[in-house]
């Protein structure tokens, strides 16, 4: 495979204000750079970096929280086909200058009031009028999602110029063959997140002032976006999430680490943070600022309690133990595909988190990292086969464009 002078798009959420999404893009971007192919990112929700403005912010919340549904149905979808439209000819641009782009990862085949749906199949539209070749890589798929939604889906998954999917794990493949049938399932690459490699995309990382004291990284999540955005129906209250953060704090105190709190950088994770900091007075915060500040506080810390996906699967990359809360399928489909035990989950519900803050020794975190450390090896070792397959396979299709 030759790959001079190759350029490759990116395209997903890269500059979302959850990092998880940043993980993503520059694991792939790095990945690239190692076969020398150079990249470019390309934000379907039209961002062009992490700044956002107060009042942007303000005008999102109220729409987002509003009382009345039909205001996010009917608006979320507007602005997803006003996106596209707006960026239109930036769009062109990065995407006639690609070779390949490719789609993902995160999880992108999710349907909310049809976000997704229209702006990928916008993004496939483009590739279309541009002669681009596209991949959709590494996403996650919901269990459910609307009628016009599986349709637009399928637009992108059956167009010609779609020449290569993966998803993350078994599960979303089963959503797959679900949802889109059969057929399209066979021809469906299940691969594990990019994220999986962030401890070589970060090697160069700094030492922060941290690392001076050991410390548990204890990742904290506003309960109302868990239990909105969760596909598990369970019962829960802010106040039993309020109570396991302080039993995990006290729990990490005397084992003789700093409790150190810390979000994947979403607004109203930092929000909710800093509304609860006074009740654990014990704990350190620390404010994830840019992308590199969750790298670091996830990579330097003796354990890590997680529950946001990514700050599980950064836990994983460099080898730290961690349990994590099992609040969506897409956590609990991380762990199976990791091959790691089952143990390091607990249930997004009052008795799970209940039964975890009694249960969790931190005594146990030594075993537990050497089952990272092995799972890790072999994980990075397969995804490393099928990124390589995958290479290959659209260089073909790309030769064989241009002799047509």
């Amino acid at each position: 495979m030759t790959n001079k002078d190759i350029h490759y798009l990116i395209a997903a959420v890269p500059y979302s204000d959850n990092y998880g999404d940043a993980l993503i893009h520059h694991s792939l971007a790095w990945k690239l750079g190692n076969y020398d192919i150079s990249s470019d990112a390309l934000d379907i929700a039209g961002r062009h970096d992490f700044a956002r403005s107060a009042s942007q912010n303000a005008i999102k919340d109220k729409i987002l929280k509003s009382r009345f549904e039909w205001v996010r149905q009917v608006f979320i979808p507007l602005n997803g086909m006003l996106v596209a439209l707006k960026n239109y000819r930036v769009w062109m641009a990065k995407i006639k200058a690609a070779d390949v782009v490719l789609i993902g990862g995160g999880n992108l085949i999710s349907d909310v009031y049809l976000n997704f749906p229209l702006k990928l199949y916008f993004l496939s539209l483009f590739c279309y009028f541009s002669n681009t070749d596209y991949a959709v890589v590494y996403v996650g798929v919901a269990k459910r999602m609307s009628g016009l939604g599986r349709w637009l889906f399928k637009k992108l998954f059956s167009a010609k110029k779609c020449r290569y999917i993966s998803v993350r794990d078994a599960a979303s493949k089963a959503n797959i063959e679900q949802l889109f049938g059969a057929e399209l399932a066979s021809k469906v690459v299940v691969s594990i997140d990019p994220a999986v490699n962030l401890n070589l995309t970060y090697s160069d990382l700094a030492s922060s002032e941290l690392s001076s004291t050991p410390y548990a990284a204890i990742n904290i999540v506003n309960p109302t976006v868990l239990m909105v955005n969760s596909d598990h129906d369970v019962n829960f209250s802010e106040q039993s999430y309020l109570q396991w953060l302080k039993t995990t704090v006290d729990k990490v105190k005397a084992a003789g680490l700093v409790p150190v709190l810390y979000t994947n950088g979403a607004q109203e994770d930092e929000q909710y943070m800093s509304h609860i900091a006074a009740q654990l007075a014990d704990a350190k915060v620390v404010n994830t600022e840019k992308v590199e500040d969750l790298v670091s506080v996830v990579s330097q810390a003796q354990c890590v309690f997680a529950t946001r996906l990514h700050s599980a699967i950064s836990a994983f990359s460099f080898s730290v133990p961690f349990t994590v809360m099992s609040w969506d399928s897409k956590v609990s489909s991380f762990v199976a595909a990791a091959k790691l035990p089952t143990s390091m989950l607990f249930d997004f519900s009052t008795e799970g988190m209940k039964q975890h803050a009694e249960q969790i020794q931190l005594a146990d975190m030594s075993e537990l990292k050497e089952q990272v450390v092995q799972a890790r090896h072999q994980v990075v070792s397969a995804w490393d086969v099928e990124f390589r397959d995958m290479l290959q396979r659209l260089d073909k299709y790309q030769a064989e464009s241009q002799l047509s």
